[in-house]
């Protein structure tokens, strides 16, 4: 599978308490469409190092 046909999105969310969310996601393009690979996310309060 050609490399224009995946895509990775990582993000990181701050909140305004100082806890932060980040979410990862890895996708491919099929002929059925859109298909989620694989996926994590996970929430940190603001005691836990960045």
């Amino acid at each position: 599978m050609p490399l224009g046909d995946r895509g990775h999105i990582w993000v990181r969310l701050t909140l305004s308490n100082g806890d932060f969310v980040e979410a990862s996601e890895f996708c491919m393009v099929s002929t059925m469409g859109i298909q989620q690979q694989r996926y994590r996310y996970q929430w940190m309060d603001a005691t836990q190092t960045q």
